[in-house]
């Protein structure tokens, strides 16, 4: 593998998202609990699997999402980027096929629907955490948007990297 010359891993670890989940989950368990305490001499199967039900989806929508993580890597190669697990191997974007490259600040909610990973008519879009990322316009005309905490930092490496490629050409 080449040098890496930066590398990120973001993870969902906001507490706006976990709290309202947290309290959700609460009150679905807490009212299922209400009427099973309500009437415990008619416990059914069935009364009993829409708890459990309640558990494996709500847990299992947690675990996924506290799973999830957006893997950055530039090296000399180009960029390196996955979010996984919907992703389990690297999507290397060569630095032939990568344009211009800026800072932006983006709303996740109003420019892609949410966060994840994000796919437009045009456009491709890495969003975890925060209101930065690097758009690149590729050389498709299509633009990939990669979401950091470090922008600044992760420019300059994708600069420096695309300059080093560039001067290796004969």
């Amino acid at each position: 593998m080449p040098e890496t010359l930066f590398e990120e891993t973001l993870r969902f670890r906001q507490p706006q998202l976990w709290l309202p989940l947290l309290i959700l989950f609460t009150a679905v368990l807490g009212v299922q609990a209400y009427f099973l305490a309500k009437s415990p001499e008619s416990l059914s199967f069935l009364r009993l699997l829409a708890p459990a039900i309640c558990l494996v989806v709500f847990g299992g929508a947690s675990l996924l999402l506290y799973l999830s993580r957006l893997d950055v890597m530039v090296t000399a190669s180009g960029l390196h980027a996955r979010f996984y697990p919907l992703e389990r191997s690297f999507r290397d974007t060569g630095w032939k096929d990568i344009g211009d490259m800026r800072i932006v600040t983006v709303r996740p909610m109003r420019n892609f629907g949410g966060w994840g990973l994000r796919y437009g008519s045009k456009s491709k879009a890495y969003i975890v955490t925060g209101d930065q990322c690097v758009e690149f316009t590729l050389a498709d005309g299509s633009r990939l948007y990669v979401n950091t905490l470090k922008p600044e930092e992760f420019l300059s490496s994708l600069m420096r990297g695309r300059d080093d490629a560039l001067q290796k050409l004969p």
